[in-house]
């Protein structure tokens, strides 16, 4: 239980973090926070005062949406102090694995890529190491590290972080990645289901940032994952595994029983075009082929193709006509590399019957690494509460002397 002094200061802290969000958003005058926070002006002055001592913000900034000519005395915009420290983002959702670094303000730095990497193994780990070292080296300016968060496929816990089941990780399950990353760089690393970082995103940025609460989220790429938001809240479940549609078991065509994920994902059309070539004895596509090919193949309307990633298009269908009445979901999102195939897929899912009136409610996602960008804001959330509570140790040592 909290006595008043520790309750003042947990009021404080977390009107110190509503008002870091806000300018998350745009840079902000202290009376226009004052508005939006619904706090007396003279609070908000002492508490931004407090927070300009303590380097979290600075004053003097511009808003872009100011208009550029007015009357009256101009106001002064206050806005995130980016040399205080820089984020990281790792998204391990897609083949490329994409490396990101950060302002405080989410404004990116600068981003690399690991290309064709498509399982993981320590190899790679140490290799995306190097990559981020040198983002830090050449791009950080001496800012310091304040937090790195992973995206993963897979099972992940929740409480730990841990990579608990991964097929993505599957030759490197035996690696602690949050502590990889945290001996290396001597910063806090979280590690988060790349679906719920990628829904996180689409509720702050995209497709559902327009007061959606209740939604689905499918990403169909190498594999299937996804997310489910309820009442406005992601659904996480009891161990952090909730959303792992690609696990649910279904009847395939030729009466095997088949978890979702190895019928409608990327690879799972792959496999079938290799099985179709080798059965038939038509060669569709040079060995070795790439999604890209089966892309451009279904493109120019070939009739095996386009009926097998049709056939996949009927098993989404089914999942999704399953997993939204169950869950009674407003919108259904699809991302992933198989918005390659374009409307046409999207038409075969939504004309399925077994969506009866849901018809014309999936769409694609709009948004570009949603993981990455989704990891980016959770980096940043925690890098406020790290630095508000820093801030307030040394001012409380300060004080002290």
């Amino acid at each position: 239980m909290f006595n008043k002094g520790q309750n003042q200061t947990v009021v404080r802290d977390n009107n110190m973090k509503l008002i870091l969000f806000s300018l998350l958003e745009n840079n902000m005058s202290c009376s226009d926070l004052a508005d939006k926070l619904l706090l007396s002006k003279p609070a908000m002055t002492k508490i931004t005062s407090e927070m300009i001592d303590l380097d979290l913000i600075v004053s003097g900034g511009t808003q872009d949406r100011r208009p550029a000519i007015g009357l009256g005395r101009k106001k002064s915009y206050l806005s995130i102090n980016e040399n205080v420290g820089v984020v990281a983002a790792i998204d391990f959702s897609t083949v490329n694995i994409s490396v990101g670094l950060y302002n405080l303000n989410g404004k990116e730095i600068a981003v690399r890529e690991l290309a064709d990497a498509e399982f993981i193994t320590k190899e790679v780990l140490a290799r995306v190491a190097e990559l981020l070292s040198g983002l830090m080296e050449q791009c950080a300016d001496g800012r310091e590290l304040l937090c790195l968060c992973i995206g993963a496929s897979g099972k992940i816990d929740k409480e730990t972080g841990n990579i608990v089941e991964s097929i993505k990780f599957r030759d490197c399950l035996d690696v602690n990645v949050k502590e990889f990353f945290g001996k290396r760089f001597s910063t806090e690393v979280l590690v988060k289901n790349d679906m719920d970082l990628a829904l996180l995103a689409e509720t702050k940025y995209g497709a559902l940032c327009d007061g959606v609460r209740d939604a689905l989220l499918l990403y169909i790429d190498s594999g299937l994952g996804g997310a489910v938001l309820s009442d406005g809240q992601i659904i996480s479940g009891h161990h952090g595994f909730a959303g792992e549609f690609g696990l649910i078991v279904t009847v395939d065509d030729d009466g095997s029983e088949q978890p979702y994920d190895c019928i409608v994902s990327v690879n799972a059309i792959k496999d079938k075009l290799r099985k179709y070539q080798k059965e038939s004895g038509v060669q569709l596509l040079a060995e070795g082929f790439r999604f890209r090919d089966v892309a451009a193949k279904f493109k120019e309307g070939n009739p095996a193709v386009r009926r097998i990633v049709f056939r996949s298009a009927d098993f989404v269908a089914r999942l999704i006509a399953g997993m939204a009445n169950m869950l009674d979901s407003g919108r259904i999102l699809i991302s992933g590399r198989v918005r390659a195939f374009g409307d046409e897929y999207l038409r075969r899912i939504n004309e399925n019957p077994l969506l009866g009136r849901r018809k014309n409610e999936v769409v694609y996602s709009g948004m570009e690494k949603p993981v990455l960008r989704g990891a980016v804001f959770h980096a940043i959330e925690a890098s406020f509460d790290i630095l508000i509570t820093r801030r307030r140790v040394d001012q409380g040592l300060r004080r002290e002397v």
